[in-house]
């Protein structure tokens, strides 16, 4: 095992340790049911979650219980309004 993939196990088993999981933009757009290019839209607004850089592992990863957390601060609140108007038959 290079040291190289030793920093990248002690990272990720840290992150485990804290019940973190690394998602990357496909993991994200299966959660929230759109495609990647949605993913890397919403990931340049600065509400979104940073994403977590690792040395020597190719593109971006995000710590899932961030994005879960933004992904529920995004709906809306069912007590906002009264809602659609009913037709009048």
């Amino acid at each position: 095992m290079s040291e190289l993939e030793k920093i990248v196990d002690t990272i990720t088993e840290a992150l485990r340790g804290a019940n973190a999981r690394l998602w990357t933009s496909e993991d994200i757009a299966s959660y929230l049911s759109c495609s990647e290019s949605t993913v890397f839209r919403l990931s340049a607004k600065p509400q979104f979650p940073e994403p977590v850089q690792i040395g020597g592992v190719s593109g971006r990863r995000w710590v899932s219980e961030e994005v879960r957390e933004w992904a529920k601060k995004q709906r809306p609140s069912r007590r906002s309004g009264p809602g659609r108007p009913r037709a009048v038959a």
